[in-house]
């Protein structure tokens, strides 16, 4: 049995992969976890689906227009990821409303 230490095994030449920490502001790492956002970036996605199993269809189906509302802070964050979530729920556009409840209305 080889070892993962020997030449030729597991990655040839290049040996295991190293973390790197990309520098950001004021020294601290740029992908630093944020919580919140995360939280915010699940419940967008989780309505989007939500819309489209009531609408009845794939969750691959297209979503002409995504009107994302609820508080400032939350639409704030949500355009942060606007671009995953477009590709994570085939939207074509995103628009955004200022409400007191988070809700997602879809047009397919």
């Amino acid at each position: 049995m080889r070892s993962i230490h020997e030449s030729g095994c597991v990655r040839p030449g290049e040996g295991w992969p190293r973390r790197v920490k990309p520098a950001g502001p004021a020294g601290r790492l740029s992908w630093a976890p944020r919580s919140a956002l995360l939280d915010m970036a699940s419940a967008a996605v989780s309505a989007v689906r939500k819309a489209k199993t009531e609408a009845k269809v794939s969750m691959r189906a297209d979503v002409a227009v995504a009107v994302i509302a609820g508080p400032a802070s939350f639409t704030e964050a949500v355009r942060e990821f606007e671009a995953d979530l477009k590709a994570a729920g085939h939207i074509g556009e995103v628009t955004y409303a200022v409400d007191d409840d988070i809700s997602v209305t879809v047009q397919l």
